[in-house]
């Protein structure tokens, strides 16, 4: 019987129970020395491994046996680590206060791109470049190959790996913005453009339009022209720029744009036809707005109702007894111009010669005697066209040495140096008496008028050496024919035809 005390029996198994301890700590030992072999995986599964390569934002806490961050960074190290037991891109591993190194809760995060160092606090920030592209979105480029390497801080800190989602930061986004000027120190300055004002359509303006004129008046016509004069109240306004005249076909209009005049009160319209009538208005103008329509006015188109002189002609100095006889129809009588004389023809008010289609006078010269000799013996003469009597524009001349005179006639070809045969030509240039076939003769087609008075020579005002105005209003109303003072006889001037 043992009749030990409990102390006693206590006493005895103490040495029994340490022995038992120490082979339990032992047992904890070798397996936390296991762990350091093995690394983290040992801890984290496969079903940390399978979450990994399933989705790599995942984000995962484990929270490991103790041990200290410089023991976790070195397993995530090892070959093994690496191979088969990396954390993937978004864990995070958490390590309690360890048993090995006392000290904080460590936490790494695990990220897409890792460094061999990092910093103890960086803060990612998207910089925008200063002209960023409209189409430019930042992208994140991950390395899921890669294994994460990390290196322990010296003290314990809370690293947070660059460019990595986290919640609760939203994605890094930009908005496009169109290119600004390069940033600098000083605000940017900027010149305003001007802006073009279009100048097809008229803008409104205050400005009252110019007066209209108050009168348009038809002061001549022929065949196919209407020459008009109107009176100038439109030209008074201090913004009149030109006259517009308009035409139609019925009275009243519709009107036709004709023609812009300027400042000139007279227009002469060509190219009408004969035995039509017309009807017309003028308006001042101003840039950009019109006058009213002046009062209208008509005209009718067809034959010089008066061809032929109609006041008595005057002669000077000294008048020639006959003077008279070539103010009239061209008959066979004719006046004696001698040398250095003139004779002025007059063809009436609102009958005056115009420049239009074709010859637009004839001068008649007389048949050589005897009668029906069939040619003209041409003279030394000069004719010229006057609207007032007052200036004087040569308009013809038969004169030897100023033969390019003749050029605005039908008998220019007999004024050729030297005579040309084709025309019956028999003397050179533009000589005294030199002899014109009333008829036909090898090209030449005849003088004008009807035989036996066909001694016209034709003449085109357009066709004027030197070049003359254009008569406006009721046209070259004056004729002068002057005789060259060193003629050897007079001129024989049988008289005068307006044909426009």
């Amino acid at each position: 019987m043992n009749n030990r005390p409990p102390f006693d029996r206590l006493r005895a198994a103490l040495p029994y129970a340490v022995l038992l301890l120490a082979g339990l700590a032992c047992i904890v030992l070798i397996a936390l020395s296991a762990v350091g072999r093995q690394g983290l995986g040992w801890l984290i599964g496969q079903s940390l491994d399978s979450k990994l390569e399933a989705d790599y934002n995942a984000q995962v806490t484990v929270t490991l046996a103790p041990v200290d961050a410089t023991r976790i960074a070195q397993f995530l190290a090892t070959d093994i680590a690496v191979e088969t037991r990396a954390p993937g891109p978004g864990t995070i591993v958490t390590v309690p206060p360890g048993r090995f190194t006392p000290g904080p809760t460590v936490v790494a995060l695990v990220t897409d791109t890792p460094t061999p160092t990092l910093p103890p606090s960086p803060t990612a920030t998207p910089t925008a470049s200063p002209t960023p592209s409209p189409s430019s979105t930042p992208t994140r480029t991950r390395t899921p190959t890669t294994p994460p390497t990390f290196t322990a801080s010296p003290t314990p800190v809370t690293p947070t790996v660059t460019d990595t989602p986290q919640p609760p930061r939203p994605p890094d986004t930009f908005t496009p913005t169109p290119p600004s000027p390069t940033p600098s120190n000083t605000p940017p300055s900027f010149t305003p453009t001007p802006t073009a004002t279009s100048t097809n359509t008229p803008t409104p303006t205050t400005n009252p339009p110019p007066p209209a004129p108050a009168s348009l008046s038809v002061v001549n016509t022929s065949s196919e022209l209407i020459s008009l004069v109107w009176s100038n109240e439109s030209a008074a306004d201090l913004d009149f720029v030109e006259y517009r005249l308009y035409r139609s076909g019925t009275p009243g209009g519709p009107y036709v744009f004709v023609a812009a005049t300027g400042a000139q009160t007279a227009f002469v319209d060509s190219g009408l036809t004969s035995g039509s009538t017309y009807y017309y208005v003028v308006r001042g103008a101003e840039p950009l707005q019109e006058s009213a329509n002046s009062p209208e006015a008509s005209g009718t188109t067809g034959a010089v109702a008066t061809p032929y002189p109609t006041p008595p002609p005057v002669c000077n100095p000294p008048a020639p007894p006959d003077c008279g006889n070539a103010g009239d129809q061209p008959d066979g009588g004719f006046s004696n111009v001698g040398p250095g004389q003139e004779l002025i023809l007059d063809l009436g008010p609102g009958n005056g010669i115009l420049d239009g289609p074709g010859y637009d006078l004839a001068y008649f010269e007389r048949e050589r005697p005897p009668v029906s000799s069939g040619v003209v013996q041409m003279d030394w003469v000069t004719v010229e066209l006057s609207l007032d009597q007052v200036t004087w524009y040569p308009v013809f001349a038969w004169s030897l040495g100023s033969e390019s005179m003749a050029a605005s006639s039908e008998i220019a070809p007999f004024a050729s140096i030297p005579a040309d045969p084709n025309y019956c030509d028999l003397f050179d240039g533009a000589s005294n008496i030199d002899e014109i076939p009333m008829g036909p003769c090898n090209l030449w087609t005849g003088l004008y008028g009807t035989p036996p008075l066909n001694t016209g020579v034709r003449i085109d005002i357009a066709l004027a050496n030197p070049p003359i105005p254009p008569p406006t209003g009721e046209g070259y109303r004056y004729i002068r024919i002057r005789t060259r003072s060193d003629a050897p006889q007079p001129a024989e001037i049988d008289g005068i035809a307006r044909l426009n």
